[in-house]
């Protein structure tokens, strides 16, 4: 069998089952009841660890009753059932997959559980191929011997003072390298790796102790360093983590563009890397899908139950403000349909009472009745404050005169002005009410300080302001009129 192409990768796919359920065994007076576990494959019993090749990890299935999954690790088989069967000694475990990657034909599991609970035997087997991988497991537990990392573990045995009774490990010294607790080596004190497990520059060549191996400058861990897995300056990646110099991801997960994700449950690589499902949508057993009530829509997962754009059918759009219930288009409680849209006739500015009844500017609607607010009233077809809008100013249709305003209902000239003709005025710069109602300025004259005054310079003549410096008819004083042939310049005659 070992030269048959399907044997290698059978081997591979059997070497990497895990069933994923929760449990534990339950033992009765007459009958064994088995409900799951973490169950590791045996180096030494094994023929599946064997025939992958792989002689350096203990190979995982995890076990569950009722409709459990059995996951892959590695290039293992896709999720499948599995079955349980009850005897009075034993406990039949069954699963089959429909095919699995690079194996023809149905792959079939079939083991059985001892009365313990903790301790399994079984087959793998693909008959189109021949084939039939035998294999033997025991329950994962802390205290059994096996550090199972997939597990949980760190260390072994428990109960020790660099192990705890849940197989962690206990600090610096314990063995482990612990990236997150800020470990860089193991043990401390050797070459290397100081008190704090904390690697040290040794030169260019370090004389490595305790199975560590120089890497430049500093002695590391090849089984455990995440920057040096296998061989030195191999990087893992940045969710991998390195067990026994290799560089893996977490159980049930592969890696897509540089990261570890699950086939199983990610909605951008479900079922294979780069498979994204549509909007909404989840991953179920490496298969997109929407969620349970939901259907796509325009390339979208929507509950056409409640999704106003597509109510009842696709496409189906409800109008504005309305709501999709059951399936149908309704506007909410305490709406209605006014034109193309629901509306609360209660308080809706265009359709206040009834549909089509809009206020006017500056009312509200309040319990379906158009009104002015803030203790405005209606004059002329708007509403307006009468304490203080000078055309109506106390009252509708009382206007105030030019330049008043409106106070608290009276109209009133601004301060510093008076009211002379109808009109509020500044007696100190109107010049037409120079320092009194009716005094009327001069042509050219100004009204300044409540006096009539020529601006520029300019002097009284008659009733005008002249230039006496350059007026021909008031040249240097008034009534000097020039010659026709003369001019006048600088208050002379020339």
């Amino acid at each position: 069998m070992g030269t048959r192409p399907g044997v290698a990768r059978l081997a591979r796919a059997a070497c990497a089952l895990a069933l994923i359920v929760a449990g534990m065994p339950l033992v009765s007076e007459g009958r064994v009841q088995c409900t799951g576990g973490r169950y590791l494959v045996q180096r030494s019993a094994s023929p599946i660890i064997a025939a992958s090749g792989v002689e350096l990890v203990h190979d995982a299935l995890v076990v569950g009753p009722g409709d459990a999954q059995l996951l892959s690790l590695g290039d293992g088989c896709p999720a499948t059932a599995v079955r349980f069967t009850q005897k009075k000694t034993v406990t039949l475990v069954r699963a089959r997959w429909i095919g699995c990657p690079g194996i023809a034909g149905r792959v079939r599991l079939r083991a059985r559980l001892d009365r313990t609970c903790e301790r399994m035997k079984g087959v793998v087997a693909a008959p189109r191929l021949s084939i039939r991988k035998t294999f033997t497991a025991t329950l994962s537990r802390c205290g059994d011997h096996i550090v199972d990392t997939a597990g949980g573990e760190q260390c072994e045995p428990p109960g020790t003072a660099k192990c705890d009774a849940s197989c962690l490990a206990i600090g610096c010294g314990d063995g482990v390298v612990d990236p997150n607790a800020g470990e860089q080596c193991e043990p401390p004190l050797s070459p290397g790796c100081d008190v704090n497990c904390h690697s040290v520059s040794c030169g260019t060549q370090c004389d490595c102790s305790g199975g560590q191996v120089s890497c430049g400058s500093a002695c590391v861990d090849l089984t455990t360093a995440t920057t040096n897995c296998g061989a030195c300056r191999k990087t893992c990646l940045a969710d991998q983590h390195c067990t026994l110099g290799h560089c893996a991801c977490p159980a049930g997960q592969r890696v897509c563009a540089g990261h570890c994700v699950d086939h199983q449950t990610d909605p951008t690589n479900c079922g294979s890397c780069g498979n994204v499902c549509l909007p909404g949508a989840i991953c179920v057993s490496g298969n997109c899908a929407c969620p349970i009530g939901e259907r796509v829509c325009a390339g979208a997962c929507v509950d056409r139950q409640s999704d106003p754009q597509n109510c009842g059918n696709c496409g189906r759009v409800c109008l504005p403000g309305a709501v999709c219930s059951r399936g149908s288009c309704g506007c909410p409680q305490g709406t209605k349909l006014c034109g193309t849209g629901c509306v609360d006739t209660q308080s809706d500015f265009n359709n206040c009472g009834q549909c089509g009844s809009v206020c006017l500017s500056g009312e509200s609607c309040s319990v379906g009745r158009c009104a002015c607010t803030d203790g405005n009233r209606l004059c002329g077809g708007a509403c307006v404050d009468p304490g203080s809008d000078p055309g109506n100013c106390g009252g509708c249709g009382k206007v105030c005169q030019p330049g008043a305003v409106c106070s608290v209902g009276n109209c009133k000239c601004p301060p510093g002005t008076d009211s002379c003709a109808g009109a509020c005025v500044d007696k100190r710069s109107d010049a037409n009410n120079c320092g009194g109602c009716g005094k009327v300025c001069r042509p050219g004259e100004t009204c300044s300080g409540a006096r009539c005054v020529c601006a520029d310079n300019k002097a009284i003549c008659g009733n005008a302001c002249v230039d006496k410096q350059t007026d021909p008819g008031n040249c240097g004083s008034c009534g000097t009129v020039c010659p026709l042939d003369k001019s006048c310049t600088s208050g002379h005659c020339r």
